[in-house]
């Protein structure tokens, strides 16, 4: 049994099963696949840096699961297995650990293809055997890569578009996160998101583009089908940048200038989306872009593919910028090509 955990016993139902339980949450617990509270109809487990012994066991008594969340949750049985959990009732999936143990449950789970799938790997602060930054980050996309290919193409062979990556609103700047959104909804403006793949990271300046590396983990076969590059902020209220330490706010920013930095790197490269049509952003002050670069960047993408007859729009979407600012754009662009609302 872990020091900092406690176990589950069977008591606590004076042994009986929950047959109403539906909904668990357990934080520091040792979960044996005996356990009581593992033969009520859960369809919502959550598992908050727990202990479990076989994790796969466990999860094979719980075929109806809907949701199922595993945040630093350890097992003391991780190795293979032949036989595969089918969850065919789950619609959403959160592993957060190091990416050896987010493998070994994907490989160990046949989830539809359409579950929402979040991904945090924690390798730079859990990981046993130091690395330096590079060497790290190449580790967990080598490593996560098969997988995510493996879940994506899936998706992809059971109908479901991925048109549209996202640069996820900044929360941290220890996190960074991308995330491909299905629109395959009736509705045309429904999007849902079909993937959140996240990295743990310190400070990234002066190191390798983390998200350039992060999409490389993806499929190429998926990534040919996104054609909108999007970035969107969610600024600070006035009340909690007054309330609030004012290293909140410089936290913010950072992680806000990251993510722009990010996505114009990924702009530059033609390999990484060739059929890319659209960059957004939404709810970014234009006063913390850099006009000119953007510019310059959209022009060279447009060159790349000048032989191809191909336009490159710019979306501002409830961007604070002024009427200058959108003329520089469109004399740079076109005037077709800059879409403000």
């Amino acid at each position: 049994m872990s020091p900092n955990s406690v176990p589950l016993s069977g008591e606590i139902l004076l042994r009986h099963i929950a047959t109403s339980l539906h909904v668990l949450t357990l934080a520091y617990c040792d979960i044996d696949p005996s356990s009581l509270l593992l033969r009520a109809p859960l369809v919502s487990l959550r598992l908050e840096k727990c202990q479990v012994e076989s994790p796969l066991e466990i999860l094979s008594l719980l075929p109806q699961l809907r949701t199922l969340v595993l945040e630093h949750t350890h097992g003391t049985r991780l190795r293979g297995s032949s036989d595969v959990v089918h969850l065919l009732q789950l619609q959403q999936l959160e592993l957060t650990n190091i990416s050896s143990v987010v493998v070994f449950i994907l490989q160990g789970i046949r989830p539809p293809a359409s579950v929402s799938l979040s991904i945090v790997c924690t390798d730079y602060i859990d990981a046993d055997e130091p690395l330096d930054d590079v060497t790290l980050l190449r580790t967990i996309v080598f490593t996560i890569s098969p997988v995510l290919s493996a879940y994506l193409e899936r998706a992809l062979e059971e109908g479901y578009a991925l048109p549209l990556l996202e640069i996820a609103t900044p929360t941290d700047t220890s996190k960074k996160t991308v995330a491909l959104l299905d629109r395959t909804s009736p509705s045309p403006t429904t999007e849902s998101c079909q993937l959140h793949f996240s990295v743990v990271w310190g400070d990234a300046s002066g190191s390798t583009d983390l998200f350039s590396q992060m999409l490389s983990a993806l499929p190429a076969a998926t990534l040919q089908h996104v054609h909108i590059l999007r970035m969107r902020d969610n600024p600070l209220r006035a009340a909690d940048a007054r309330s609030r330490l004012r290293s909140l706010a410089q936290f913010h920013d950072k992680a806000r200038d990251e993510a722009v930095q990010g996505l114009l790197a990924i702009v530059t490269q033609q390999e990484l989306l060739p059929t890319l049509r659209q960059i957004s952003f939404e709810g970014v002050e234009v006063e913390h872009l850099d006009v000119d670069l953007l510019a310059r960047v959209l022009v060279l993408r447009r060159r790349m593919f000048s032989g191809e007859g191909v336009k490159i729009r710019l979306s501002l979407r409830d961007c604070l910028v002024g009427q200058g600012t959108i003329a520089v754009l469109r004399d740079s662009l076109g005037s077709d090509a800059v879409d403000w609302e």
